[in-house]
C-alpha cells in the first residue's frame, strides 16, 4: 500500500474544503505544512495551485499547473489539468 498516495488524497480532500469553506489563509498554511509530508500526485498540485490562484498569485498557480501536468496518470487528470490552465488563462482576461 502507497502511504503516499494515501496521504495525498487526504491533504487534497484537505486543502478542497478549507477553499469551499473560504478558509484560504489556512487552507495556504495547510499547504506549507502537509504538502511538503507527502508524495504529491496531480490532484495535489492543483489543489495547491487553486489556492494560489484564490490568492492572486497567478505565477505559482502556472506552475503548481506544470507540475501536475507532469503527474498526470490518466485521461481524467490530463483534462483537469487542461481546465485549470483554461480557468487561469480565462482570469486573466477578466
Amino acid at each position: 500500500f502507497d502511504r503516499g498516495l494515501r496521504d495525498a488524497k487526504v491533504v487534497n480532500l484537505l486543502i478542497k474544503n478549507l477553499i469551499l469553506a473560504e478558509r484560504l489563509e489556512e487552507a495556504a498554511a495547510a499547504v506549507a505544512r502537509e504538502a511538503r509530508e507527502i508524495v504529491p500526485d496531480a490532484g495535489t498540485y492543483l489543489m495547491i495551485g487553486s489556492v494560489h490562484q484564490l490568492m492572486g498569485n497567478r505565477s505559482e498557480a502556472l506552475r503548481m499547473a506544470d507540475l501536475a501536468g507532469r503527474k498526470a496518470a490518466s485521461e481524467r487528470e490530463r483534462d483537469l489539468v487542461s481546465q485549470f490552465r483554461h480557468n487561469l488563462g480565462s482570469a486573466k482576461d477578466e
